[in-house]
């Protein structure tokens, strides 16, 4: 059994040929996995899942990280690239598009006002948001094309 979320990404990168191939897309993509690996380092970002609301004050923590990731990331999608790292879809998009639907768009998620204030801190990086629509949709597509499974 694997374990390590980053790890199962990165090993099935590898696996289907999603990992970035030059030297610049490969930092790229290190330093996404690195700068979200921080994020859940922090206190705040495991209370997202605990049971009891947090005092407002660490949710506001956690909303002023994801804002300041938020930035970051919208500075390298300024030059209008499709995916974070390389010409190609790689682990290090996922990473990223998992960590904003888990916490901007998650269904399931038993805390929609962290929902809403992590939308509201993030909703004025327009470059992240389109490669996150974009991304979706990629998504999506394959989602509705890949072949069926008897799982």
């Amino acid at each position: 059994m694997l374990n390590q979320g980053n790890a199962i990404m990165r090993h099935l990168a590898y696996k289907y040929n999603c990992e970035p191939t030059e030297e610049m897309s490969q930092f790229t993509a290190d330093w996404v996995m690195e700068t979200i690996a921080d994020f859940w380092c922090e206190p705040h970002g495991m209370m997202f899942f605990a049971p009891d609301v947090a005092p407002e004050s660490e949710t506001q923590k956690m909303t002023d990280c994801l804002a300041r990731c938020s930035e970051q990331l919208n500075k390298k999608l300024a030059d209008g690239r499709a995916h974070i790292a390389g010409e190609k879809v790689s682990y290090a998009d996922f990473a990223i598009l998992a960590l904003y639907d888990s916490f901007m768009h998650n269904v399931n998620s038993s805390k929609p006002e962290y929902l809403e204030r992590n939308k509201k801190a993030c909703e004025g990086n327009a470059h992240l948001m389109k490669y996150l629509e974009s991304m979706r949709a990629m998504m999506k597509s394959y989602l509705d094309n890949r072949p069926k499974c008897s799982v």
